[in-house]
């Protein structure tokens, strides 16, 4: 169930992000990025044999060895049957409110690298395979801070391996976000990178 609240959750933010651009000025690339060490504290996730792991980068502050938990669903729609990734942190390990998560969608249901974009400007960003990253508050349901792909430098997925018979999914990825909503209780970075990332991940039903 919280999975599910937790996908419904992360789906009306990308949802939103796709529409609506931010009213809430934050520093830009003409200016100068503002940085954060709350960026690079440690959160929790769930011991489990399907994790994710990267070097989250907040540059010109440092980075920090991630660990996140994953899942995987299937979708099948007019464009055919695509994977959607979620990787997820908690606030610790007896709460487990959500509080980071990042979302890939449209990925081809197969092996191989793809490209992904942000979906800014794009008619139907169903045509693309896009990705967020979110900062949550409270039980994991409340947006603190949004971030888009950095269109400025390359980001992919690699899946290395999709068995759909026994529902699991395996791949590298390296992401580079930049920041469209600055949190209201918190001050975040305006750019944050996932590098060097592994998942080996569960198909589960939605």
């Amino acid at each position: 169930m919280r999975l599910c609240i937790v996908y419904l959750t992360l789906s009306i933010f990308l949802f939103i992000a796709c529409k609506k651009e931010n009213t809430t000025p934050i520093p830009t690339v003409e200016t100068k990025p503002f940085t954060s060490k709350i960026d690079l504290e440690q959160l929790a996730f769930v011991p489990d044999s399907f994790l994710c792991t990267a070097t989250k980068n907040v540059p010109g502050v440092g980075n920090l060895a991630w660990t996140a938990n994953c899942d995987a669903y299937i979708v099948n729609d007019k464009y055919g049957k695509r994977l959607q990734l979620r990787f997820m942190t908690y606030e610790d390990s007896k709460s487990y409110y959500t509080r980071e998560t990042v979302g890939i969608s449209g990925l081809p249901l197969k092996n191989g690298l793809s490209k992904v974009l942000s979906s800014e400007g794009v008619l139907d960003p169903n045509l693309i395979i896009f990705s967020g990253y979110a900062r949550l508050l409270a039980d994991g349901d409340v947006l603190d801070a949004y971030w888009r792909i950095d269109n400025s430098q390359t980001s992919y997925v690699n899946i290395t391996n999709i068995d759909t018979l026994n529902k699991r999914v395996q791949g590298s990825f390296d992401l580079h976000f930049k920041q469209t909503t600055q949190g209201k209780e918190n001050l975040h970075s305006t750019f944050i990178n996932f590098k060097s990332g592994k998942f080996d991940s569960r198909i589960s039903k939605y």
